[in-house]
């Protein structure tokens, strides 16, 4: 494709900036063999406000072009070092051949997208037409075309279209002791009614069974 602005979109569905200092992302550009360094993009002081676009430009080498260029090209207002970043890593390489790019937090697979495989593939890189990858499972969901709400613009680098991504979540996430221990004072709440409950006799037997039921999970799980 010859466009020399290709680029990779991360979002933070987060309510809270992101870091990407322990993230990088890696083309696997020959079946069978890892990425090596060479095709790996590493973040250094990267961060990514909340619900908020990170637009990387994988830029060829030599071509001189700058973020007005970039900017120019898809009638976008992206500031370099803040919601654009420039990078020559060669992560989007356009041979006729299946590529996978994945997104790591150390060693931990984030998100994987796939492109290039056959003419007839729903992931073959077509000129000037973005491929979207929508939240899922796999997390490699795709669809061609996505067609924006009212409100939500054009199709853009830096723009969201809704279903792309997944809810946004509310608040901060909270710290594992804070769940833990609200997790302890619930149990404890429901050990309380069960052991404290008027017990009409010939209902107890039931009413028993039922109890020891409901909280088997609970004991099980040795929390």
């Amino acid at each position: 494709v010859e466009n020399p602005f290709p680029y990779i979109e991360l979002y933070n569905p987060t309510a809270r900036t992101l870091s990407l200092e322990d993230y990088r992302l890696s083309l696997w550009y020959t079946i069978g063999k890892q990425p090596d360094e060479a095709h790996t993009l590493r973040f250094a002081g990267v961060t990514v406000p909340p619900a908020s676009t990170l637009t990387i430009w994988v830029r060829p080498k030599g071509t001189g072009l700058t973020a007005a260029d970039f900017n120019a090209y898809y009638g976008t207002k992206l500031l370099e070092g803040e919601d654009l970043l420039i990078t020559e890593v060669p992560l989007l390489l356009i041979d006729g051949k299946g590529k996978r790019l994945d997104l790591l937090k150390g060693e931990e697979l984030m998100s994987r997208v796939t492109y290039g495989y056959y003419c007839t593939h729903k992931t073959d890189v077509v000129a000037d037409t973005p491929i979207y990858y929508r939240h899922g499972p796999d997390m490699t969901a795709t669809e061609r075309v996505l067609t924006p709400k009212a409100g939500e613009g054009d199709r853009a680098p830096g723009r969201v279209i809704s279903g792309q991504i997944p809810k946004i979540m509310k608040g901060l996430p909270r710290p594992s002791e804070t769940l833990a221990a609200e997790r302890s004072a619930e149990r404890e709440r429901v050990i309380t009614r069960l052991t404290k409950a008027s017990l009409v006799p010939f209902r107890a037997a039931s009413f028993v069974a039922n109890a020891v039921s409901a909280v088997k999970g609970l004991f099980d799980t040795k929390e």
